[in-house]
């Protein structure tokens, strides 16, 4: 997965961009435009541990890392992150990565689009 989570009540959606990447990855980052929008549907997931009732809205921005850092496992990772695996555009299509449909993008296997689905 990409580095994210949730925004805290107030927070505004870049401060919240650069505070999620930081904690995950130790990285700072220049935000670009957004990139993509995507759904996740607990409901639609049979395989899910989500309760059914879950529904999230993503928006996945385009970011540069700041010259001269290492990614690293950031200080305060989400619950279930384990670990921390920076992978080429390329190897994301035989990871198990979500949202899947963005691999198939930035491999040129899909048309670019903004709104990804319930992926």
């Amino acid at each position: 997965m990409l580095p994210g989570g949730g925004q805290q009540v107030g927070e505004p959606l870049h401060a919240c961009l650069i505070r999620e990447v930081a904690e995950e990855t130790s990285l700072l980052v220049a935000i670009g435009p957004l990139r993509w929008v995507r759904e996740f549907i607990a409901a639609d997931c049979p395989d899910s541990e989500f309760n059914p009732g879950f529904h999230q809205v993503e928006l996945i921005f385009e970011c540069t890392a700041e010259a001269g850092q290492r990614a690293i496992m950031g200080t305060t990772p989400d619950s279930g992150q384990i670990g921390l695996h920076w992978a080429t555009v390329e190897e994301l299509l035989d990871l198990r990565f979500y949202p899947h449909a963005l691999a198939q993008i930035l491999n040129g296997l899909s048309a670019d689009r903004l709104y990804l689905g319930a992926v």
